[in-house]
């Protein structure tokens, strides 16, 4: 009795040879929808990061320029480039910016990185032109767990720098954590995410490492 005959299609390496293409046309298909959208995406990160940099400053900017009322959604890229100007701490592997009004440096902004209990957490911190004082902390990057250490973007939880002592006579200064649920009854007392301590850990080392090393590599003095 004589063998029927097959197809191709029939054949064992078919079905692979067919997923194989599916799969390759697919992915062409994502790489082109992603090449045409990625320089958008490239704006709108620059963006945000400006936005959310200018935001530490407004109240500063306002105090000293009290005739400008500052716009972040419709004049965001005229006041950055207005107000801020970078620092060059390439070498150092960070970025840092001058806020500058009428030609007086008014502050620093320091894009600082550190790691939290799950992946890399980045913050930017504002600090006063002496470096002696945060005037305000926005943690922008994190992988932290929501309802837990993701509440590091919380208000409640920044705001908690807003005016802190940053630098001493002898150093800079050594935060440390209180039940969420208390009341600092001290300038260096934060309160802690409950179930989240290794975060808001993560938060006062990523601080006082980055901020030591900046200080030390611009080379600037405590008054």
């Amino acid at each position: 009795m004589s063998k029927e005959k097959t197809g191709f299609r029939d054949s064992n390496i078919y079905p692979v040879l067919f997923m194989l293409g599916m799969s390759l046309l697919f992915i062409g298909i994502l790489a082109t929808v992603y090449r045409s959208f990625e320089q958008k995406i490239i704006n709108n990160e620059t963006q945000a990061y400006q936005k959310q940099l200018l935001s530490l400053f407004i109240d500063k900017i306002a105090e000293s320029d009290p005739g400008v009322k500052i716009d972040l959604n419709n004049d965001l890229q005229a006041n950055y480039q207005k107000y801020v100007k970078s620092i060059d701490l390439s070498y150092a592997g960070r970025y840092g910016y001058s806020i500058i009004v009428n030609n007086q440096i008014i502050g620093y902004c320091f894009d600082i990185m550190g790691n939290g209990l799950w992946g890399s957490m980045r913050m930017l911190i504002a600090v006063t032109p002496d470096m002696n004082t945060i005037i305000n902390i926005d943690v922008y990057k994190q992988m932290e767990t929501p309802g837990l250490g993701a509440r590091v973007t919380e208000s409640w939880f920044k705001d908690q720098f807003k005016d802190k002592l940053l630098f001493g006579t002898s150093g800079i200064l050594d935060y440390s954590l209180i039940p969420e649920d208390q009341t600092a009854d001290s300038g260096t007392q934060i309160r802690q995410i409950t179930g989240a301590s290794i975060t808001s850990n993560a938060v006062l080392k990523m601080i006082k490492t980055e901020m030591s090393q900046i200080k030390e590599t611009l080379q600037l003095q405590v008054k």
